[in-house]
């Protein structure tokens, strides 16, 4: 049995589309976004997709079965912190790639010739 894939979707990130297999969660305050992402792709939501999914080889969860997840429900400054620590990854994640990209770039244009030095701030 498979388990799901649960991700948190940050501003950086929009517009974003989605597809077929694939469930939007809007969360309320009794439950921060990261920490039922944590729980979702946790042994307990692994659990609840087993006991509430449907078919043999190919598994369907409908949104009617989600708002039949039992999740339980931690002191909501954990849960604020576990939040920060996810979406500040994920943030951090989007930034690196982006300068990953431009440092590419870059090194293509000195490969090139192109390579514009106004780009580089004093005293970096």
């Amino acid at each position: 049995m498979s388990r799901i894939q649960v991700y948190i979707v940050v501003d950086e990130m929009l517009p974003l589309l989605s597809g077929a297999h694939v469930a939007v969660l809007r969360t309320n305050e009794k439950c921060k976004p990261g920490y039922l992402t944590c729980v979702l792709n946790s042994l307990v939501g692994f659990l609840e997709v087993q006991k509430h999914s449907y078919g043999i080889r190919q598994q369907y969860l409908f949104n009617e079965q989600l708002s039949n997840f039992v999740i339980p429900v931690i002191a909501q400054e954990i849960q604020d912190e576990i939040h920060e620590k996810i979406s500040k990854a994920i943030k951090f994640e989007i930034q690196s790639k982006k300068f990953i990209s431009e440092a590419k770039q870059d090194v293509e244009d000195l490969i090139e010739g192109k390579f514009d030095e106004s780009k580089i701030s004093e005293g970096v």
